[in-house]
């Protein structure tokens, strides 16, 4: 009989938002969060990246505050992906 293997989470070891000339971040990435939610809330982050990215190209006279909030929401999508794939790759490395 195949077990069921749980599914990987997130290992919750990635920082973002450097604040100052340290290099000092301000969030990380929660530990134990699974990895279709951290994903799934990832794809929400960068969608809206997209569209705010292409609003600011488009449509806004002076884009600056927009392209802010384009450079945030993609380093926290990729703040979690990364961490996905620490999570992932320790899930791995105890499975063998």
């Amino acid at each position: 009989m195949k077990q069921l293997r749980a599914e990987p989470e997130t290992a919750g070891v990635t920082s973002f938002s450097g604040c100052n000339l340290d290099g000092q971040s301000l969030f990380k990435v929660n530990p134990e969060v699974p990895v279709s939610d951290a994903l799934e809330h990832a794809s929400c982050l960068m969608d809206c990246a997209n569209k705010l990215a292409v609003m600011a190209a488009c449509e806004l006279e002076d884009p600056g505050a927009a392209l802010w909030a384009v450079h945030y929401l993609n380093e926290m999508a990729k703040a979690l992906v990364d961490d996905v794939t620490t999570g992932v790759f320790i899930a791995s490395k105890g499975a063998k």
